[in-house]
């Protein structure tokens, strides 16, 4: 056994009793998954050039939608398919279905188009240009924030103590320059 806790992948070692080789993308689950790996994307699922987010469907301890998720499709997130993520969201190919199991309710109906979720969670994905779009417009959003504070700050201090006595700095650091002993007075 190696590729990880729970994953079983086949050395590269030629078989010679006849049986069949699996390809690295086709692992077989040998035991549950840890509670520390339920929301983890299994191996060769995520789609290139697509960043994934799990997103909170209801409220926690009521019973009301969360508002959020409309914001985050309305932010070019959208649904992952559960055929796209079989493990998680427990879809089979109908063939695989027992409908008498899913009859007296032992086993889900799970369509291939069905969102995938997990405990009030659903997985939505959208492609890695928007998110980075997104966290463009957030930083600039929060550097016009530190901007008007700043000139707020300065106009309040022109009209206290007069424009030859107020210095702003944007740097908070150490200065550039080592302080001259004449600045020094003790």
């Amino acid at each position: 056994m190696n590729g990880g806790p729970g994953y079983f992948v086949p050395s590269d070692t030629a078989r010679d009793d006849g049986r069949e080789e699996f390809r690295d993308d086709d692992y077989v689950r040998v035991k549950p998954r840890e509670p520390h790996e339920k929301y983890d994307l299994p191996r060769g699922t995520a789609q290139r050039g697509m960043d994934y987010l799990w997103a909170a469907t209801r409220i926690p301890y009521t019973t009301l939608k969360s508002r959020r998720l409309d914001e985050f499709r309305r932010a070019g997130w959208k649904f992952a398919r559960a055929a796209d993520f079989q493990e998680l969201s427990g879809y089979r190919p109908r063939d695989q279905v027992n409908r008498r199991f899913v009859e007296l309710g032992i086993d889900d109906d799970v369509r291939a188009d069905d969102p995938v979720i997990l405990d009030n969670s659903v997985l939505m994905m959208r492609p890695k240009a928007l998110t980075a779009e997104a966290e463009r417009e957030r930083d600039q959003a929060a550097a016009n924030q530190i901007n008007d504070h700043l000139r707020r700050q300065r106009e309040k201090s022109e009209r206290e103590i007069g424009k030859n006595y107020t210095q702003m700095r944007r740097h908070y650091g150490p200065s550039d320059e080592a302080p001259s002993d004449q600045a020094a007075e003790y």
